[in-house]
């Protein structure tokens, strides 16, 4: 490998880390199932998986194979 392929190497997997580990926040409104049927929100945490997300990984993991 040449300096620039293992710079650019280093730099995939870090992006490939922050895509897999990047947490995305979000809070919806909910109530009781039982009376007093009182509302309140619900906040939800989880790691993004949108096809755009889910295509630059598979992107990195072929540019992360090749030598």
């Amino acid at each position: 490998m040449t300096r620039v392929s293992l710079e650019k190497y280093h730099d995939i997997v870090v992006r490939l880390k922050e895509l897999k580990t990047t947490i995305v926040t979000d809070s919806v409104k909910g109530s009781s199932d039982e009376y007093p049927y009182t509302s309140h929100s619900i906040t939800l945490h989880g790691v993004r998986n949108d096809e755009k997300t889910r295509e630059e990984v598979k992107t990195y993991l072929n540019k992360e194979k090749v030598p």
